[in-house]
């Protein structure tokens, strides 16, 4: 399957770069023909041994490229150029972080194909309206449940979840989440996983929230 992934910029060393490369090194081990397009790529300070072995296309700056404020608008003036760039046909379109799904949505209409996310899922309560405040894996169990839901909406299963981001409000919440991801992976054949300690959640007593990509080819 051809899969264009596609983020602002590759610049730094930061958790959505590395989220991006390794997901591209994921889907390669898939057998998943990968290119990465952005508008700014610095190859010696973004991970350059992550990266040496992928395709990234820098198709540049959009009109204005002196331009940086308001962000708002230097986003969306590299997106378009992006989108205007890029002539290649792929299956998939997946972007990754705002202000990505722009160019994706753009690129499907322009040259058809998928763009395939799953937004942050969170447990707070079950499919019966039980609350699970407090209880970790509950939670856990819910939002895998409901990403499993999400992509065989879309005709998929989890075995076409290639990358999740796994948010925690304790970094000791990691060790218990193990098994209950292997209840879902039985096959031990895991999507990349990056995970985040963050200070609060959303709701009180929700400790965990996963997003996820899946790649999900026509069938």
């Amino acid at each position: 399957m051809r899969i264009a992934l596609i983020i602002h910029q590759l610049q730094i060393e930061g958790g959505g770069e590395r989220q991006i490369i390794c997901l591209a090194h994921a889907l390669k081990e898939r057998g998943h023909e990968v290119t990465i397009y952005t508008c700014a790529y610095d190859q010696a300070n973004c991970y350059p041994q992550l990266c040496h072995a992928l395709t990234i296309h820098d198709v540049g700056r959009g009109l204005w490229p002196s331009l940086r404020h308001p962000f708002f608008l230097r986003s969306f003036l590299d997106m378009v150029h992006l989108a205007r760039a890029v002539d290649g046909r792929y299956e998939i379109w997946n972007p990754h972080h705002w202000p990505a799904q722009w160019a994706a949505g753009w690129l499907k209409k322009k040259s058809g194909g998928k763009v395939v996310w799953i937004s942050g899922q969170v447990g707070i309560r079950d499919e019966q309206g039980k609350s699970m405040a407090g209880d970790f894996e509950g939670q856990a169990r819910v939002i895998f449940r409901a990403i499993e839901a999400a992509a065989k909406r879309a005709g998929g299963s989890m075995k076409d979840v290639v990358n999740i981001t796994v948010y925690l409000t304790d970094p000791r919440l990691l060790e218990p989440l193990i098994p209950v991801r292997h209840e879902f992976w039985p096959d031990g054949n895991y999507p990349a996983s990056t995970s985040i300690t963050v200070h609060s959640l959303p709701f009180v007593g929700m400790m965990i929230e996963v997003s996820a990509v899946a790649v999900i080819g026509d069938k």
